[in-house]
């Protein structure tokens, strides 16, 4: 298992038991890797071990899946300078910005549209969010895309956006993007 998928499961069995997690930094300089330790209070639900198992398979997307990635977050992009202006990219102002339209906007589409915008500003979001942090897009266990993170979080972006696009902006993917965090 590469090390980030490997922090990324540490992190999430972490999180989904209600554990402590600390990524111990070797006491001298000549240790050859950090170590990562978990503290569990109890057992993993049969959901929270779902969640770990497809995190667990999770795989590289293919050249060609992750070149279609990469080929949709920059149609986001450009969806974003002709609806923004040229200065939009891949960083906080412009996630803000697709977010507040989403907000305002999202009511008036039709679900054709939404299904579409889902994945182009889902991919978007994904490469914004490795812009931001690092990180590397990911296909789980279930064939759906995330981005994992340097820091080991595992986001679905493209599941953020249809969520925001479905129930507003409780499920902000602003909000999202300022809570995602690196191993800094």
């Amino acid at each position: 298992m590469n090390r980030l998928k490997q922090s990324a499961a540490l992190v999430a069995l972490a999180v989904l038991t209600g554990a402590a997690y600390a990524q111990e930094q070797p006491s001298n300089s000549s240790a050859a890797a950090d170590s990562e330790v978990i503290v569990s209070t109890r057992t993993p639900t049969d959901a929270e071990q779902t969640k770990l198992n497809q995190i667990l398979k999770s795989s590289q997307p293919s050249s060609q899946e992750l070149a279609e990635l990469k080929q949709m977050a920059q149609a986001g992009l450009r969806f974003g300078q002709k609806r923004f202006s040229s200065d939009f990219g891949f960083n906080e102002a412009s996630v803000k910005a697709l977010s507040q339209m989403i907000d305002a906007e999202r009511s008036s589409y039709s679900e054709e549209f939404k299904a579409k915008l889902t994945v182009v500003l889902g991919c978007y979001l994904g490469q914004a969010l490795i812009t931001k942090n690092g990180g590397e897009w990911l296909v789980m266990g279930d064939g759906s895309f995330a981005v994992a993170l340097t820091g080991g979080q595992i986001i679905w972006p493209i599941s953020r956006v249809n969520q925001q696009l479905q129930e507003g902006s409780d499920r902000s993917i602003y909000a999202l993007y300022l809570t995602a965090q690196s191993a800094q």
